[in-house]
């Protein structure tokens, strides 16, 4: 009995969700999960826990959607409902992805792609590809993006989601045009229009003439972007048509409503009236003595009321008192975590060179490190040998307690590299190996892809010599920047285990600026309009610093970050190393 009206009022909160109104749908959630916790039905309060986030999510109220999505994630977990964890992931995804945690987000959607995959479900998997294709669409990352977007289409196609398809071909469309390909965008946009219009989908022909507007102006077609823009007002004019009908019939059905509901008050009050006249005609005594009587059975109901009201509020400030002992344990819980990562902290500063080992090693330079949460993800090495100075800069793989737990790693294995060759390239070579026998990447099945992108010199004289994993090198002379290449892949990861890492021999000169950095300084979002910094922007402004002292160079890129960030919040974690020669 109470599974069924656990199910009922489950259904009657999607309902509800669909039509918009969030404060009965989550009611009846609320109701629903009460009900699966009290008989014990664990697969269906981890579905209601989801739910809960869902609704959440759906008004883009992310902080209040994220308690939910992870106890729901908990509990699956525990219960072994591994296959169940693909909603709670990609829910979780839509969170970061709003946040702009973008690897977060791309970590969880990756996560339920394979769930997807064994369940079968696939209209979601197509969801899942078009969310990660969106997130890589933030990152500027076409490859990526149109990647997962022909993976949504396939999908789609296969299983006949036509509306699915025309969002699709749009995206596709777009990702093109974004990528100054209009060539490329034309033949999407235009199947995603003719699609649509086909199933009267107002929002994607609106949509779609759009960008075909825009496509036509990049290609000098300017007569055929203002008749596609005409054509665009005319279906944003049909959007507004369609929801004032709706908007109307709605009220005429209020209006109906009200019009009937006030007809049978007047009936009813009428009536009441007739009624009191009979009765007062008939016996004015007999109306006093049950007055008299139902003044009794009030005074009877008012206590117990009172009473009622006593055990309430006696049971109120039980519930109280609980409450007050459960923040107070969360505060102890939340106390001892920031604890032990402020220790952690400790740890991973005692790893990194102190300022006089850097000054000893490299007299004139800095290190602007950043973490975005209080450990980072990014860390700097500095090694004296007989006769150079070797110096690194790594990106690894997340941020906070992961990607401080690889730094330490990383730490560790250049540590021991470079005891085996002082070559840039042999040294990453020799990492790479390192790591990918610590996480056991180089087993058949494993899951793991973490690693590091990094950036490696050693400085003999006015001999330079450079290696790098996806991190390049930037030196500044007299003004003008010039870049070395990285070898295109990462540490670890997928990255075969016999993979070469190039050497370039670069001489330098007196007075030359040399940097080395992770991406997370030209990755921030902020300026004027909330835009990333970008990677070109970066190298200008270090140009324009470079004739300074380090002193002064650390102070300007300093108080540039946090001008061009703001109040948005830091998305990765900084590391610049500047060097003068």
């Amino acid at each position: 009995m109470t599974k069924g009206m656990a199910n009922c009022l489950n259904n009657n909160a999607i309902i509800y969700s669909s039509t918009g109104q969030y404060d009965l749908a989550l009611d009846n959630q609320l109701r629903a999960l009460g009900m699966y916790r009290q008989i014990h039905n664990g697969t269906m309060t981890a579905n209601s826990l989801n739910n809960m986030g869902l609704l959440y999510v759906n008004q883009e109220r992310n902080d209040e959607a994220y308690p939910w999505i992870m106890q729901a994630i908990q509990l699956m977990k525990d219960s072994g409902f591994t296959l169940l964890l693909r909603n709670p992931y990609n829910n979780l995804g839509v969170v970061y992805q709003r946040k702009l945690r973008l690897d977060s987000a791309i970590h969880y959607f990756t996560a339920a792609i394979p769930l997807y995959e064994e369940a079968g479900d696939y209209y979601q998997l197509a969801g899942c590809y078009n969310n990660l294709a969106l997130v890589y669409d933030l990152q500027n990352d076409t490859t990526h993006c149109l990647e997962y977007n022909r993976k949504a289409i396939a999908i789609r196609n296969e299983i006949g989601d036509l509306p699915g398809i025309a969002t699709s071909r749009l995206n596709m469309g777009v990702t093109y045009q974004k990528a100054n390909r209009p060539d490329l965008a034309l033949p999407f946009l235009r199947s995603a229009i003719l699609l649509a219009d086909t199933l009267h989908m107002q929002n994607v022909l609106y949509e779609g003439y759009v960008q075909l507007a825009v496509n036509d102006s990049l290609t000098g077609h300017f007569d055929s972007a203002f008749y596609h823009m005409k054509i665009a007002i005319t279906h944003r004019d049909s959007m507004v048509s369609e929801e004032i009908d709706e908007r109307l019939a709605n009220m005429r059905v209020r209006y109906d409503t009200d019009e009937i509901q006030k007809q049978k008050e007047l009936a009813d009050e009428q009536l009441k009236k007739e009624k009191t006249i009979r009765w007062l005609i008939i016996g004015g005594s007999g109306i006093v003595f049950f007055g008299l009587i139902l003044l009794a059975f009030a005074l009877r109901a008012v206590r117990k009321k009172n009473r009622l009201l006593a055990t309430q509020r006696q049971e109120i400030l039980q519930k109280n008192a609980v409450l007050n002992e459960q923040n107070h344990i969360i505060t102890e819980q939340k106390q001892e975590i920031t604890d032990s990562i402020s220790y952690a902290y400790t740890i991973q500063q005692s790893l990194l060179p102190s300022h006089e080992e850097l000054k000893t090693a490299l007299p004139d330079s800095f290190v602007m490190f950043r973490p975005r949460d209080i450990i980072s993800g990014d860390f700097y090495f500095v090694a004296q040998l007989k006769d150079a100075v070797l110096f690194v800069v790594a990106d690894c793989t997340g941020h906070g307690v992961p990607g401080a737990m690889m730094s330490m790693l990383g730490v560790e294995e250049f540590q021991k590299a470079i005891t085996v060759t002082q070559n840039p390239g042999e040294i990453i070579a020799e990492v790479n190996r390192s790591i990918k026998s610590a996480l056991k990447q180089s087993h058949e099945g494993s899951s793991s892809r973490d690693g590091m992108d990094v950036a490696v010199c050693l400085l003999t004289g006015n001999k330079l010599q450079y290696a790098g994993a996806q991190r390049p090198l930037w030196i500044c002379r007299k003004g003008k920047l010039a870049e070395y290449k990285a070898t295109k892949v990462s540490i670890g990861g997928l990255t075969p285990g016999d993979q070469v890492f190039e050497t370039h021999n670069i001489s330098i000169q007196f007075g030359d600026m040399i940097y080395l950095t992770s991406d997370g300084y030209a990755d921030q979002f902020g300026g004027a309009t909330g835009k990333k910094m970008m990677t070109k922007n970066m190298k200008d402004f270090l140009c324009r610093i470079s004739s300074m002292n380090s002193a002064d160079q650390k102070r300007e890129l300093e108080t540039h970050f946090q001008k061009w960030k703001g109040s948005v919040e830091q998305v990765d974690d900084v590391c610049v190393m500047g060097v003068r020669i």
